[in-house]
C-alpha cells in the first residue's frame, strides 16, 4: 500500500496508524533514520572511504586532509561550502571559531577531546561528537576564579593553599605529612575548636609529621602523640613557626600535650607556639613524661590574650624520661610554684639548650627556672630570669648535673645546689645581680665551678677548697650545712676577677703528699706528708723539706733524706726540753726549774694553771714533792683537773694517793675516768693532809707577782681557792683565786 499522511477531516479513528506507517518508510523505531533513505536522498554516505554506521561517519586524524577533495564533489555553492579548500572558511562553517588563522594540522593533541574549557578559553566547547583544533596557548585566557577539581582534588596542600586550589608540585606537601587543615578540616582561625581533627591527624601520623599551617587552633583536651610508633620510629607535631598557635584554658584541660598512657615513645615537637587562654595562670605546656630522644625545637610556650600563663612549661618528672633534648626555645610560667623546666624522679641524662627562660612575678621563692632533682642532666647555654625563685635549683637527687656557660641574672638566688647532692659542675657562665645568693651551697657533695663570673652579688658556698692559685671575688663567703664527708672536695676557681676573700675550708683533704711550689724566695720542696701517734716517722722514706704532725701536739721536720731520714722536732727554742721528753702531755713549767720548796698547809687547795694547746685525753695527774708528809690523813688527798670555767673534769679517788704524799718526786696517780680535753686552759689542783703536810718543790723566789704576769683572779696561773677543805668541792668560783698562801708547784698531766 502506497504510505501517504493523514487527511484533516477524513481519517478520523485511523490517522494514528496512517502516519505511523508513513515515518516507517525512513525511520527506524527509535527514530533515527534509515541508512537506506539517507542514501536516497542524495546525503553524504561516505568520506575518505569511510562509510555510515546508524547514521555517523567516523574520521581519523589522516581522514581530515581529504575532507576538500570528498566534500567539494558533493556539496554545491548553495550549501556555502564551495569554498571549502580555504582553511578560514572551512572553521567558520564547521564551527571552529573565527580567531585561528593557521590550518587544522594532525597530531594527536589538537584532535583529543578537551573536556571542559577553562573560563575565558577562545574556542567552542568540545564533547564526544565533535573534533575540534586545540587553542594555542596565545588564545586561551587565565581562569578567572577557582578551578573545582571536583574527585580529583589533591588533598595534601603545601602552606597557605586552599583546599580548591592546588595543582602544581611546588603546591603538594610530604606524602606523610598530616595537614591538620586541609587533611582533617582544623579550624586555623581559632574560633571553631580543633582538638578532634587535631588528635586524628595525631594518631593517623605514626611515623610520620602532623602539620600545622600559620594560624591558632582551639584545643580543649590533651593531645596524645600515637605511643605505637614507640621510641625508634617517632612523630613530628610541626609547624609553620611561632605563628603556628595552640591555645589551650587551663581550666578546661590541665595539660596541652601528653603521652596517653606509659609507654615509650619518639615525639619531635618543632616551630609551634602554645598559648594558656585561662583567666588564671595554670596547667602544663608540655608533659613529657615517658619521651625518649625526643627534640623540642623551636618552640615558644607563653601568655595568651588573656595574660596568663602556664605554671610549668615542660615536665619531664617519671623514670623512663630518657635523652631528651630541649633547644632553640622560649618559656614564660607564673603562679605560685612556677617552674619553667622540670626534671625529677629519675628522668635522667636529658638537654637543655639555648633556652630563655623567664618566671613572672608571682611565682614566689618556691619557683625556678629549671629544676632537677635527676641524674646526668645536662643544662648548656641557658639564660634563665626569676625574680621570686630560683634561677637553676639542684634537689638532693640532681648529681652530676652539668651547667655550661649559664646566663643567670635576676633571680632571688642565681644556683641553688641542695644538701648530699653529688658533683654538680659549672663551667663558665655569668652568674650576677641575683638579689639573696648568686650561688647558695647548702651542702653539695664535691661541686665543681670554674670560669664563672659573678659581676655582682654575693655567693654563700660550703666545702669550698680554696689557694691563693684559686683567686675568689671579694664577698664571697663560705656558709650553708656542708656535709664535709670524707670525700669531700670542692674546687671552685676562678669565679670573678676579684681577689680571695679569706674563705674557709670545713671538708677533708684526701692524698698522700700535699706538695707546694712556694712563691719567690721560698721556692724550695717541701711536702706535708701526714702525722704520727707521737715522734718522727720510723719508717718509710722521706727527703729533705717533708713535715708531719704528730698527735702530741708537735711538728717534725725532715732535715736529711733517707728511710727515714733525718727529722728535728720544731720549737720556739732548740734543744729545749719538752713535755713529751718526760712522758707528759703539758706541764706547768719544765721541772728542772724548781730550785727551792715551801711546805703545804693542811687543807688548802693549791692551783697550778697548764695549757693545752690541742685536744688531748687526759689519763693521769702529777705533782713534783720535794719532801713527803708523815702520817697523811685517810681520804683526804686528793689530784684534780678544773677547766677555765671552774668545773672539775676529773680527779683521783678518795684515799687513792694518800700513800704516794709521804714520798718525795714526782706523784702520779690515774684519775678515777680519763678525760678528752678540748684545747684550752686548765688548772691542776692539789689538796693535802697530814700529820706532817709534804712539801712542794717550786721555782726560785717566793714573790709570784712575776710567775703570775701581774695577773688576779680566773686568770691567774699560780693560786689557792680554798681552806680547811677535807675533800674536794663540787666546783670553784674561779674569780675567788687569790694568791694568798699559793706556791708555784710543779704540775704536769699525762
Amino acid at each position: 500500500m502506497t504510505q501517504r499522511l493523514p487527511i484533516s477531516g477524513e481519517d478520523d479513528g485511523t490517522w494514528g496508524g496512517i502516519l505511523n506507517g508513513f515515518l516507517e518508510v525512513s525511520h527506524n523505531p527509535d527514530g533515527s533514520l534509515q541508512v537506506d533513505a539517507v542514501v536516497a536522498t542524495g546525503a553524504i554516505t561516505t568520506v575518505n572511504g569511510k562509510t555510515t554506521s546508524d547514521g555517523v561517519i567516523t574520521l581519523g586524524e589522516g581522514d581530515i586532509a581529504n575532507l576538500s577533495a570528498d566534500l567539494s564533489g558533493k556539496l554545491g555553492a548553495a550549501n556555502n561550502l564551495s569554498d571549502v579548500a580555504s582553511a578560514s572558511s572551512s572553521r567558520v562553517h564547521l564551527g571552529l571559531g573565527t580567531a585561528a588563522t593557521e590550518d587544522i594540522d594532525t597530531t594527536a593533541g589538537d584532535i583529543a577531546p578537551l573536556g571542559a574549557q577553562a573560563a575565558g578559553s577562545v574556542g567552542l566547547v568540545a564533547d564526544a561528537g565533535h573534533v575540534h583544533e586545540m587553542p594555542t596557548l596565545n588564545e586561551v585566557n587565565a581562569p578567572t576564579g577557582p578551578v573545582d577539581l571536583g574527585s580529583q582534588k589533591i588533598s595534601h596542600l603545601a602552606p597557605g593553599v586552599s583546599a580548591s586550589d592546588g595543582a602544581t608540585l611546588g603546591q603538594v606537601g610530604p606524602d606523610d605529612w598530616q595537614n591538620v587543615v586541609t587533611g582533617y578540616d582544623a579550624d586555623p582561625t581559632g574560633v571553631v575548636d580543633s582538638t578532634t581533627a587535631v588528635q586524628n591527624a595525631l594518631t593517623a601520623a605514626v611515623g610520620g609529621t602532623v602539620y600545622f599551617p600559620v594560624g591558632t587552633y582551639k584545643i580543649s583536651a590533651t593531645l596524645n602523640p600515637p605511643s605505637s610508633g614507640g621510641n625508634t620510629i617517632g612523630t613530628t607535631m610541626r609547624g609553620a613557626g611561632w605563628g603556628s598557635v595552640l591555645e589551650f584554658d587551663q581550666s578546661v584541660v590541665s595539660t596541652m600535650i601528653a603521652m596517653g598512657g606509659t609507654t615509650q615513645a619518639k615525639v619531635d615537637i618543632r616551630d609551634l607556639r602554645i598559648e594558656q587562654m585561662g583567666a588564671a595562670d595554670g596547667g602544663t605546656a608540655i608533659n613529657a613524661n615517658y619521651f625518649v630522644s625526643s627534640v623540642i625545637d623551636n618552640v615558644s610556650i607563653d601568655r595568651g590574650s588573656g595574660n596568663k600563663h602556664c605554671n610549668v612549661g615542660i615536665s619531664m618528672d617519671v623514670i623512663g624520661t630518657y635523652y631528651n633534648v630541649v633547644k632553640n626555645s622560649r618559656v614564660s610560667v607564673d603562679g605560685a610554684g612556677a617552674i619553667g623546666i622540670s626534671m625529677s624522679n629519675v628522668s635522667n641524662s636529658n638537654t637543655i639548650a639555648d633556652v630563655k627562660i623567664v618566671v613572672n612575678g608571682s611565682g614566689g621563692v618556691g619557683s625556678s627556672g629549671i629544676y632537677i632533682d635527676a641524674h646526668s642532666n645536662t643544662i648548656s647555654h641557658c639564660d634563665i630570669e626569676t625574680a621570686p625563685g630560683n634561677g637553676v635549683f639542684v634537689d638532693s637527687a640532681g648529681h652530676a648535673t652539668t651547667l655550661i656557660n649559664p646566663y643567670l641574672e635576676a633571680n632571688n638566688i642565681g644556683l641553688k645546689l641542695a644538701a648530699s647532692v653529688y658533683c654538680p659542675t659549672v663551667v663558665g657562665g655569668t652568674i650576677e645581680s641575683n638579689i639573696t645568693a648568686n650561688i647558695q651551697d647548702n651542702g653539695s657533695v664535691n661541686p665543681i665551678i670554674t670560669n664563672a663570673w659573678e659581676n655582682s652579688g654575693s655567693s654563700v658556698i660550703s666545702n669550698l677548697l680554696t689557694t691563693t692559685a684559686l683567686p675568689l671575688p671579694v664577698g664571697l663567703t663560705n656558709g650553708g650545712t656542708g656535709v664535709n664527708a670524707a670525700s669531700n672536695v670542692a674546687l671552685l676557681t676562678s669565679l670573678g676577677a676579684a681577689g680571695l676573700a679569706s674563705p674557709t675550708f670545713t671538708g677533708s683533704l684526701v692524698a698522700p703528699v700535699v706538695s707546694a711550689s712556694g712563691l719567690t724566695g721560698a721556692t724550695s720542696a717541701s711536702r706535708y706528708v701526714g702525722a704520727t701517734t707521737g715522734g718522727a716517722p720510723a719508717s718509710g722514706t722521706f727527703v729533705a723539706g717533708d713535715f708531719c704532725v704528730d698527735q702530741t701536739g708537735d711538728i717534725w721536720v725532715c732535715t736529711l733524706a733517707g728511710t727515714p731520714g733525718t727529722w728535728v722536732p720544731l720549737g720556739p727554742v732548740p734543744n729545749l726540753r719538752l713535755p713529751a721528753d718526760i712522758g707528759l702531755i703539758a706541764w706547768s713549767y719544765d721541772p728542772v726549774a724548781c730550785s727551792n720548796s715551801s711546805a703545804s698547809i693542811n687543807g688548802s687547795l693549791y692551783l697550778a694553771r697548764l695549757p693545752l694547746r690541742s685536744a688531748k685525753t687526759i689519763t693521769n695527774l702529777a705533782v713534783f714533792l720535794s719532801a713527803g708528809a708523815t702520817t697523811a690523813t685517810a681520804s683526804e688527798n686528793f689530784l684534780a683537773l678544773i677547766d677555765s670555767t671552774g668545773t672539775i673534769r676529773g680527779s683521783t679517788a678518795a684515799g687513792a694517793i694518800d700513800t704516794q704524799t709521804q714520798s718525795s718526786g714526782w706523784l702520779s696517780h690515774a684519775m678515777s675516768s680519763t678525760y678528752a680535753a678540748p684545747a684550752g686552759q686548765y688548772w691542776v689542783a692539789v689538796l693535802l693532809n697530814a700529820a706532817t703536810p709534804a712539801t712542794f718543790a717550786r721555782g726560785t723566789g717566793s714573790s709570784l707577782t712575776g710567775p703570775n704576769g701581774g695577773l688576779a683572779g680566773s686568770n691567774t696561773s699560780f693560786c689557792t681557792n680554798g681552806t680547811l677543805l677535807s675533800a674536794l668541792p663540787g666546783s670553784i668560783a674561779t674569780a675567788s683565786n687569790t694568791l694568798t698562801g699559793a706556791i708555784s708547784i710543779c704540775v704536769g698531766v699525762s
